[in-house]
């Protein structure tokens, strides 16, 4: 018998320090009582364990999130076509909500949320009723930052790197670029 330990052992041991790592926010249940832990383990070559994510969902969070079709537990994921087809378009132009379909005003404040997408994510803009509690409780008392190209709103959910101005969608990071570019004398 080998001395390393076996594949069971190894996923049992990330998965505790995945959950051993949100310790912090399961004992602050500030978000409500918690209804579960989604432990997420990548597994390389030779079954050592590479990535290891936790996602705790909480019950109660903010019923209408769920009844207004928009995102009941606090993590966003793509699963479906129609899923992706509506992140994609809230991504572009920022006019939908990115989890739940809505039309979103052009002055409405947008909040730049993580979507899990397969063994990645993409950030995407949603609507206040989407946002995680997290988000909001960042965002709340504060000023949102404003989109380089189209001055609504944006706020950014923690994680995100951005790099320079604020933006809300693909749309007006090509203008703001190009705004940029011609300010510095080159089209």
């Amino acid at each position: 018998m080998s001395d390393a330990p076996d594949l069971v052992e190894q996923l049992a041991t990330a998965a505790a320090d995945a959950v051993r790592a949100r310790r912090a926010a399961i004992e602050a249940g500030a978000a409500g009582a918690l209804r579960g832990i989604t432990v997420e383990l990548e597994v390389g070559h030779g079954g050592r364990v590479v990535d290891a994510t936790s996602y705790l969902s909480w019950k109660d969070v903010n019923q209408d999130r769920e009844e207004n079709g928009g995102m009941s537990e606090g993590r966003l994921r793509v699963t479906t076509e129609a899923d992706r087809a509506r992140l994609q378009a809230a991504r572009a132009r920022a006019e939908v909500c990115g989890a739940c379909g809505r039309p979103l005003g052009a002055d409405e404040t947008v909040y730049l949320e993580r979507f899990a997408v397969v063994r990645s994510h993409l950030w995407g803009p949603v609507g206040r009723e989407c946002a995680s509690p997290d988000l909001l409780g960042q965002a709340a008392g504060t000023e949102p930052e404003l989109c380089a190209a189209c001055g609504r709103g944006v706020y950014y959910g923690s994680g995100y790197r951005r790099r320079g101005q604020a933006i809300c969608s693909n749309l007006c990071a090509g203008r703001a670029s190009a705004a940029k570019q011609r300010a510095r004398g080159r089209t």
